[in-house]
Parts: C-alpha cells; sequence; structure tokens
C-alpha cells in the first residue's frame, strides 16, 4: 500500500456487510410460520382446563374475582375473533358476557359471585364457542384479538351493566 492509499484509508469509511444479520432477522421467517400455523391438538388443553375449572368455581359460588377475570378475559377474547367469523358465533360470545356484566352487578350490590339462570345457561355455550374458535385460529391471530381486546378496554368500549 503506497503513502497516497494510506491517507485515504484513513478518512474511509467502514464498510458495511450488507449481508451481516441478526440471529433474530436470520430466523424471522421461522418465527412467522410459527405464528400462522394452526394450534397443535391438545396444544391448548391446559389453559382449557383452567378456564373450566373457574367457571366451575363461579359457578359454585367460590369463586374470586381472579376466576371472574380468567374467564371474561377469554370470552373477550372470543368475542372478538367471533366478530370476524359469523354473527351467529358472535351472538353466543355476547351472551355469555352479558351473563359476566349481570354478576358484576350483583357483586356491586353486595352479593355474591354467581350466575343468574340465564348465565348457567349461557356461559358454558360461549366457554365452548371459544375452544372451538381457539382451536381453529392461529397463534397470530389469538394475540391480533388480545391486542384488540386491550384498546377497546383503553377506548373505553366496554359492556355496561345492563337494566
Amino acid at each position: 500500500m503506497n503513502r497516497a492509499q494510506r491517507r485515504a484509508d484513513k478518512y474511509r469509511k467502514p464498510r458495511v456487510d450488507r449481508n451481516a444479520r441478526t440471529l433474530e432477522q436470520r430466523t424471522a421467517w421461522a418465527k412467522l410460520i410459527e405464528d400462522v400455523r394452526p394450534y397443535d391438538a391438545g396444544e391448548m388443553t391446559e389453559n382449557f382446563v383452567q378456564i373450566r375449572c373457574a367457571f366451575e368455581r363461579l359457578r359454585t359460588g367460590v369463586g374470586s374475582l381472579t376466576d371472574f377475570d380468567l374467564v371474561g378475559k377469554h370470552l373477550n377474547m372470543g368475542m372478538l375473533r367471533a366478530e370476524e367469523i359469523s354473527p351467529a358465533l358472535k351472538e353466543i360470545m355476547v351472551l355469555g358476557q352479558q351473563a359476566f356484566v349481570r354478576m358484576q352487578a350483583r357483586v356491586r350490590r353486595g352479593l355474591t359471585l354467581g350466575f343468574d339462570a340465564d348465565g348457567l345457561r349461557d356461559v358454558p355455550e360461549a366457554i365452548d364457542a371459544f375452544e372451538a374458535i381457539t382451536e381453529a385460529s392461529s397463534p397470530q391471530q389469538m394475540t391480533i384479538a388480545i391486542n384488540k381486546m386491550f384498546k377497546r378496554i383503553r377506548d373505553g368500549h366496554v359492556l355496561g351493566v345492563l337494566e
């Protein structure tokens, strides 16, 4: 290298390797495939059992607000997915949600956590519908539903107490 080249090298910007990518960038395709695949059979069974157990505790009157939140949150997600799938499916989910609104009104009046007769009929149907929706959805679709659910809550679009 001669003197002119050394001087030019001194002020030259370092060369950027355009093919150098992080591990995350190189494996982005795998994450995308993982997100859009349907759930495997039995993959969500543990979550479904937790939801059913929480509903059973609420049904028998020994449930807590944690149980209420768990079942209500999953029915919210199911309702958002049902809106994209079918109006009839959405109606099933709305009936389950309305049972939770009535239960919340009971608690505010000083009564215990528990369902009325309509709630005992509507919530198990909504849980069944949620399970069917989840099994037919991909992880990415459920993540989108969670994000929509929290956005609606932040925007104040929640079911109110029915009179």
